[in-house]
């Protein structure tokens, strides 16, 4: 019985650590038609995102496998929740700038 206790709450961990991640690229991906520098917010982002998530399963394997497995479930379902409601359409849109030379956009200007 111990063992499902700390997969459960691995499994809180996971989902967690998960809308940290997926959530992030969600973010990061919405602005980069709009940043000055999208290389370098992909990079910060991407070594932001990585650095949390090795943080925490490193954290919990020290703990127990339990809670490790339960949290590689958490985040692989949640990677496939915030996938499908992506595909949906259900994720809010960042507004992305004007790039359309006609109505002089940040990238149409002379």
């Amino acid at each position: 019985m111990h063992w499902v206790v700390l997969f459960v709450l691995g499994l809180a961990a996971g989902g967690a650590v998960g809308l940290v991640f997926f959530g992030g690229l969600w973010w990061t991906t919405q602005r980069l038609t709009t940043s000055s520098h999208p290389g370098l917010l992909m990079s910060v982002s991407l070594l932001g995102r990585l650095a949390v998530l090795a943080v925490v399963l490193i954290l919990l394997a020290r703990l127990d496998v339990a809670l490790l497995v339960g949290a590689m479930t958490g985040l692989v379902a949640t990677r496939i929740a915030l996938t499908r409601a992506a595909a949906r359409g259900r994720l809010p849109q960042h507004a992305t700038a004007d790039t359309t030379p006609e109505t002089g956009g940040r990238h149409g200007r002379s």
